[in-house]
């Protein structure tokens, strides 16, 4: 955890997690799963077929509306819903 500084002022906190490769593996390989986990963009970070993880660096990027067209925007409406639950 780095403090950052811009003209002397505290800006916000950096944060590198450096071991979250092995966690990150250890959940895809569940067994029981057809896993994917995506960032707020929706490009997967981690993707039970393993040509498609890390889909923001690779060619063509693939995103979970690529992935799945006929349910993204209820996944997105279920997303919203849960959000505004709190």
């Amino acid at each position: 955890m780095i403090p950052i500084k811009v003209d002397n002022k505290f800006n916000g906190v950096l944060i590198i997690n450096y071991h979250m490769n092995k966690i990150l593996n250890d959940i895809a390989n569940i067994p029981s799963h057809d896993l994917i986990i995506m960032n707020e963009q929706g490009y997967s970070l981690i993707h039970y077929n393993r040509y498609r993880a890390w889909s923001y660096y690779k060619t063509p990027r693939r995103t979970l509306k690529m992935e799945f067209p006929k349910y993204f925007d209820t996944m997105i409406n279920m997303k919203k819903s849960f959000s505004n639950d709190s």
